[in-house]
């Protein structure tokens, strides 16, 4: 387990002091608009470690590392709801027990115009999420290497009832002992995935990307690299009752 230096395991010591640029030692709530944090150090939480409560926040892990869930308890690395134009950057995103499911390394819901860039996320649970996006439109995930790895199943990048998403330039390596997804679409309209690398494996079944519900419609998916492999199948690329006007091109399966 790696220990935050501001208030120790379990705690979420950190106090928003209000300023625009704002250097972090603890897990906490993050709540001023327009605020630049700065994590200098590893921190620890025994359940979710950071909360953007604010619009137009940057957040810029400066390679340093966030443990959360240290304990098993239900939690998230960063958690972001309601607020938009943020940025999650440059962060070391771990999953400190594989106990219980459903701890996502990054979950958002209902936000726009995010940027999540070149984090490196690990997550271990019964069901492992390492990005998660929920009811959001028009942000970027780029440049992420994601290792997902689950008792039931895993996922890399998980999006629901999304919508303009940019995912592109990720790597994602998932292994679930009943089924990994490299990337996973439900009711998914008008998201473009691009240049990722995916490796997927699963006891049952491995599938690299899939599209789910007749309302994942218009969605584009190129030039990707996948490496699928299951005991009993492996699918590169898997619609599911999708919608129309997908486009599916240059892709290496």
């Amino acid at each position: 387990q790696i220990e935050g230096m501001g208030g120790g395991i379990g705690t979420q010591a950190y106090t928003d002091n209000g300023s625009l640029a704002q250097n972090v030692n603890d897990c906490g709530t993050l709540n001023t608009t327009s605020a630049v944090y700065t994590l200098i150090n590893n921190v620890t939480s025994n359940s979710t470690c950071f909360t953007i409560a604010a619009d137009n926040i940057t957040f810029d892990g400066a390679g340093y590392a966030i443990n959360y869930s240290a304990n098993g308890t239900l939690g998230y690395g960063v958690n972001g709801i309601g607020y938009n134009f943020s940025t999650i950057k440059n962060t070391v995103i771990i999953e400190g027990v594989n106990t219980t499911g459903l701890k996502y390394g990054i979950y958002t819901r209902g936000v726009s115009n995010w940027t999540i860039a070149n984090n490196t996320i690990t997550t271990s649970g019964a069901t492992g999420y390492g990005i998660y996006l929920d009811t959001s439109s028009n942000n970027t995930v780029s440049n992420n290497t994601i290792t997902t790895s689950g008792i039931i199943n895993c996922y890399g990048i998980f999006l629901v009832t999304t919508k303009y998403n940019t995912v592109i330039n990720n790597t994602i390596t998932t292994s679930g002992t009943a089924s990994g997804y490299g990337i996973y679409l439900v009711a998914a309209v008008s998201n473009i995935i691009s240049n990722n690398i995916i490796t997927t494996t699963g006891n049952n079944t491995g599938y690299g990307i899939q599209l789910q519900l007749t309302t994942s419609a218009n969605n584009t998916i190129s030039n990707n690299i996948i490496t699928t492999t299951g005991n009993n199948n492996g699918y590169g690329i898997f619609l599911n009752v999708a919608g129309l006007n997908n486009t599916i091109r240059d892709n290496r399966i």
